[in-house]
């Protein structure tokens, strides 16, 4: 099997260990009071890594950003990746906007916080070992024992995704828009050179995972309303939270499922939305799933399961200015 266009995605990912009293901060003003930090003092970095403005490829901002739970009690802790090598060298002024963005605050009140720590991650996802600052796609571990192609597992996106077709927000995502888009993903991380590559083997790729079983619940996800002082209205933002069973295994497709655990999927990728995580799949039932799966006589005939339950943040209430974010 060709991997070798993994090596052309260089990887820095980061655990950002947060301290200051600053109570529920939704990941999108995380990030709105860095990218304003950020474009104060060094412009050329916010262009290049928040704005994504490289020459020779489409603009596209290079990095990811979510909330992930915090090894300390009662402190937030963000998982911040760059990617390409070019975001990676603005590191130093990138660690330099989160200070003056931790003392300029966040929230309404403008709470101060500090980077407490920063600790870079290894291709296993733990921290990494000195002087493993950054390293090849290639080197990421499959999270599963085993051969990735055919050991079971449980693709799930807690967190939400948005997915898109002509235009039109997914709200019930299948195995297959889920894989096209994790292929989507990674192509457009990659020069034309390695998005040959990927390209030639990826229609084999998709025919053989799409042959295997899969089964998908989702969950429509109710996100916190943001302010927007730049749009001068609220956003919403529309997810779906939900996993993917894949009894027999992702097949040949596995390195675009790996891809997609450090690159994320869909839009809003920096505003805490599309991570995925490849985890070892409950017993499955040749008839379907077992243990928490909703009623399957509800299943929809093409073998989609949808949850019964919504996932839910605080209400949102209502206000004029209220509008989806496409």
């Amino acid at each position: 099997m060709n991997t070798d266009w993994m090596e052309a995605i260089t990887l820095a990912p980061r655990r950002l260990l947060l301290t200051g009293d600053v109570g529920a901060v939704p990941v999108t003003r995380w990030r709105g009071v860095w990218g304003m930090a950020l474009k104060e003092c060094c412009p050329a970095a916010y262009a290049a890594v928040f704005e994504g403005i490289v020459e020779g490829a489409p603009a596209r901002p290079a990095y990811v950003l979510r909330e992930v739970p915090s090894p300390v009690p009662g402190r937030r802790t963000l998982s911040w990746t760059l990617i390409g090598r070019e975001a990676i060298a603005h590191e130093a002024a990138l660690m330099e906007a989160w200070a003056l963005a931790g003392r300029q605050g966040v929230g309404r009140g403008r709470s101060a916080f500090r980077v407490a720590q920063r600790q870079p991650l290894g291709p296993d996802g733990a921290p990494a070992a000195r002087g493993m600052a950054s390293w090849p796609l290639s080197r990421a571990s499959w999270p599963l024992p085993g051969d990735p192609q055919c050991t079971p597992c449980r693709v799930s996106f807690p967190a939400g995704i948005h997915l898109r077709y002509s235009n039109r927000f997914l709200d019930a995502p299948t195995w297959p828009d889920l894989l096209h888009a994790m292929y989507k993903r990674a192509l457009g991380w990659l020069p034309e050179d390695a998005q040959a590559t990927l390209a030639a083997a990826w229609p084999e790729w998709e025919r053989a995972a799409l042959a295997r079983p899969a089964q998908v619940e989702t969950a429509p996800l109710t996100l916190p309303a943001v302010w927007s002082g730049r749009q001068e209205r609220e956003r919403v933002y529309l997810a779906v939270a939900g996993r993917a069973d894949l009894p027999a295994g992702p097949g040949p497709a596995w390195p675009v499922l790996l891809a997609a655990q450090w690159l994320h999927v869909g839009r809003h990728t920096t505003e805490g939305l599309g991570g995925v995580q490849a985890c070892a799949a409950i017993a499955l039932k040749s008839n379907g799933l077992s243990g928490d799966s909703p009623d399957k006589s509800r299943a929809p005939a093409d073998g989609a399961i949808t949850l019964t339950h919504t996932c839910c943040c605080p209400n949102l209430g209502s206000g004029n200015n209220r509008q989806p974010v496409i």
